[in-house]
């Protein structure tokens, strides 16, 4: 999808009207401004929307089209969509409780461990990610061999 391709001529203003500067066959080999990609697969409903350029700044979103209604749906942005996966398997698998643990053994408890059972530190990252800014997650921050180590827990009964 081009949303535009300019040249060096037109109107470079902030009201400038995109659809008078594109430039002829040049313009749709030169900048593709938005970009929609498969987010589950060639066969799945769901594609990711971005887009940047002169005239637009789109974050990459991630939308859901319904079969029934015919209709698109915004999921999120790609990170929060990522975030709150893992956060659903986090409450899902019940890894998450009143008992102060680490974004690691979060990640193991919840299944994210490799065929060899440890965890790495990009899992871990993406734990405190999905874990982070959640009204019904406490933080808290102790010192472990020596090095400073954030322990999370269920601030009440339920995640």
């Amino acid at each position: 999808m081009i949303d535009a391709h300019s040249g060096k001529g037109e109107d470079q203003g902030d009201n400038a009207d995109p659809s008078r500067a594109i430039r002829g066959a040049s313009g749709a080999a030169g900048s593709a401004d938005y970009t929609l990609r498969y987010a589950n697969g060639a066969f799945g409903t769901e594609r990711r929307i971005s887009g940047k350029g002169r005239f637009v700044s789109l974050e990459p979103t991630t939308i859901a089209y319904n079969l029934l209604t015919g209709t698109y749906t915004a999921i999120g942005s790609t990170k929060n969509a990522a975030a709150d996966a893992i956060y659903q398997q986090i409450v899902t698998t019940g890894a998450l409780d009143g008992v102060p643990r680490s974004a690691g053994d979060i990640a193991k408890a919840a299944g994210l461990a490799g065929t060899d059972g440890k965890v790495d530190r990009t899992k871990k990252r993406q734990v405190a990610i999905a874990l982070a800014n959640r009204e019904a997650v406490l933080r808290s921050e102790e010192l472990l061999n020596g090095k400073k180590s954030y322990l999370y827990r269920v601030a009440e009964d339920r995640p």
